[in-house]
């Protein structure tokens, strides 16, 4: 299985912009390039745990985020579709389901594999961009 650091090393950042920008707008250009360029500059840290990362599309019920259920993930869809969220989260050797990332340090986010079904359904650059989004939705919304 691959890291996400495999992919960083083997994408440019235009391409994963591109991909970040038609899913979570333009905003904040300028910060997420210097955060791939940081990225490019780490090592890994260890991934003890064996996690996986894992990208999975819904559609939300209703405008309202307050009343959103338990999502239902679909199986089939193209990236193109207007209307779809996306959740990344991560699966490990220590707990069942899934897990919240965002509180992952850099070097831990690129020792992460990537889940096999995210690869089929994602491509590189794509899986980049959910994951740069995920990293940093709440420090760039707030600042």
């Amino acid at each position: 299985m691959k890291t996400l650091n495999n992919l960083l090393h083997a994408t440019d950042f235009e391409a994963v912009f591109i991909c970040l920008s038609q899913h979570y707008g333009e905003d904040h250009r300028l910060r997420y390039q210097e955060l791939y360029q940081e990225l490019l500059e780490l090592s890994p840290g260890e991934n003890d745990n064996n996690l996986t990362v894992s990208i999975r599309a819904f559609r939300p019920e209703d405008d309202d985020l307050e009343s959103w259920g338990e999502p239902v993930y679909l199986e089939n869809f193209t990236e193109e579709e207007e209307g779809l969220c996306f959740e990344v989260s991560g699966r490990g050797d220590d707990f069942d389901g899934y897990c919240c990332l965002s509180g992952a340090e850099p070097e831990e986010y690129l020792a992460y594999f990537v889940d096999k079904e995210t690869a089929k359904k994602f491509s590189p650059e794509s899986i980049l961009a959910h994951v740069l989004w995920e990293m940093n939705w709440y420090n760039f919304e707030n600042s």
